[in-house]
């Protein structure tokens, strides 16, 4: 897969979701095999504050039962905040999006052009990160292996940033900054992720660094989650 550019790919087909009424109330937490019926539905699933939410819509415009609410709620918080999926599916659970979801693996179903996600880097002793990449394949109905993101401008020198403060190791506007007090300053162009299997090899989506964003964002960043960021300062 080959990225030029920096998109948020919104996908507006027709899906089968479990719905809730359409005035506002959440849906209850509990297991897909207990929410109401199922129904057709468009569908974005957002995890934001430890909940996944839910906004839908149908194609019928007195339908009831398609509106926005509470899908899940998180054991322990979400995967990534603000990390989102724009297709979902009847067969998608919401928990997927949750802090400590089951990776998925070779071998393991899927349908269609369906998500084969989770999956997360792993850090090896050696400093080094493993990450399985998936992808459906269409035939077998089920995840296999495929190459990761390759993205043209990943860690580019930066042309512009905004100013900050001397000793600053983070992400500001679309670009990773390692700079120290010495005057070392290295920067590396990035972009918004949903997870890890979103990212080049060796690198992660994080929501931890210090970032001058006034909103919750992941982006990708070389090596693991929630360690400090280093570029080479």
């Amino acid at each position: 897969m080959r990225w030029t550019a920096l998109a948020v790919l919104v996908l507006t087909a027709a899906c089968r979701f479990y719905g809730a009424s359409n005035d506002g109330d959440s849906m209850p937490d509990a297991a897909p095999d207990a929410w109401p019926e199922v129904i057709d539905c468009w569908a974005t699933l957002t995890c934001r504050g430890g909940s996944v939410y839910s906004t839908y819509g149908s194609d019928s415009s007195d339908d009831p039962t398609c509106g926005y609410g509470v899908a899940y709620v998180c054991d322990d918080g979400c995967d990534v905040e603000g990390a989102g999926y724009f297709d979902a599916e009847a067969n998608f659970e919401p928990a997927r999006l949750c802090a400590g979801a089951p990776d998925l693996t070779s071998g393991d179903g899927c349908w269609g052009d369906g998500p084969c996600w989770p999956t997360h880097g792993v850090a090896q002793p050696d400093g080094t990160l493993t990450q399985e990449y998936l992808r459906c394949d269409r035939d077998l109905h089920e995840c296999v292996a495929t190459e990761p993101p390759t993205v043209d401008y990943w860690l580019q020198p930066c042309t512009t940033y905004e100013t900050l403060p001397p000793d600053f190791h983070g992400v500001s506007r679309q670009c990773l900054v390692d700079q120290d007090e010495a005057g070392c300053a290295i920067t590396g162009a990035t972009y918004e992720c949903r997870g890890d299997w979103e990212c080049p090899e060796g690198a992660t989506c994080d929501d931890s660094l210090p970032d001058t964003a006034t909103w919750a964002r992941a982006v990708c960043r070389p090596g693991p989650r929630g360690a400090p960021l280093s570029l080479g300062c």
